[in-house]
């Protein structure tokens, strides 16, 4: 499974998913939560750490950094970092947080793409 298909199943579940032409990542909200996934090949668990910071100041609400690399599921540092197959999962698997309403997402306006 790419990372396209799991944002793909995230959308079916009921998550909204839109890119954030700022950062680079795609910016997840559903029934548990906000997320930040990093998914550029050489991105570290510091730049999503780092970009969910920057996020999370600008909505006022938590955000989970995730990196979406390598073969394996597993929290460092405050980051989730979730197999190339598994994102989907990995994101359903967070404790809830209380979702983020989607309109609060187009507070960005020209910077998001659906």
């Amino acid at each position: 499974m790419q990372v396209s298909d799991g944002l793909t199943a995230l959308r079916r579940d009921g998550y909204t998913v839109v890119h954030d032409l700022r950062r680079d990542v795609e910016l997840v909200s559903g029934p548990n939560g906000a997320f930040l996934v990093e998914v550029r090949s050489g991105a570290t668990t510091a730049d999503a750490r780092s970009k969910a910071a920057e996020l999370q100041t600008e909505l006022r609400c938590a955000v989970t950094p995730v990196l979406c690399a390598g073969d394996r599921t597993f929290r460092t540092d405050g980051v989730l970092v979730a197999a190339r197959g598994e994102l989907a999962e990995a994101i359903r698997s967070v404790p809830a947080k209380g979702r983020l309403a989607p309109e609060r997402l187009s507070q960005f306006g020209h910077s998001l793409k659906v």
